[in-house]
């Protein structure tokens, strides 16, 4: 037997309790003294290896992660506000541009009427406006809602 010696896996798991009771390794590691000495010397290891602490990083990861997702948000966030305020402007230079040929029939409108009716014309158009920008955002909180509820967040 001393001619075939144990495995290192064999060793290591009959060391670790892996091992059901075995008749032949038991009777090797009786008669062969370069196998008990393997044994011992992965037994002095397991118990070195259990009594070393671990050390701490020297970094917080958590910290890392957490600025690279604020980072990213914040960039996400700015993205959207130029998208945004991008398509605000293109709109408004678009509606503008169609809409230079009808001032001069818009102001005539105005000059023939009195002051009152004017601010009045105004006033009115200005209201519906608000009541209409209003609630497109109040349909869209109420989308946005809806979605973060049923957990069907938007892809990021």
């Amino acid at each position: 037997m001393n001619s075939n010696h144990l495995s290192d896996e064999l060793l290591q798991a009959c060391l670790l309790n892996e091992l059901q009771q075995d008749d032949m390794v038991d009777t090797h590691l009786r008669f062969c003294p370069d196998c008990r000495k393997r044994l011992e010397e992965y037994r002095l290891l397991f118990t070195h290896i259990k009594e070393v602490e671990t050390e701490p990083y020297a970094f917080d990861s958590t910290a890392l992660v957490m600025e690279a997702v604020v980072h990213y948000a914040q960039k996400k966030q700015k993205r959207k506000a130029l998208f945004y305020w991008g398509g605000l402007l293109f709109l408004v230079v678009i509606i503008g541009s169609f809409s230079i040929p009808f001032i001069p029939a818009v102001l005539a409108v105005f000059r023939s009427q009195s002051l009152i009716t004017s601010l009045l014309f105004t006033g009115t158009a200005v209201a519906v406006f608000l009541f209409l920008w209003t609630d497109l955002k109040r349909q869209y909180k109420s989308k946005e809602e809806q979605l973060f509820k049923n957990n069907l967040q938007p892809k990021l």
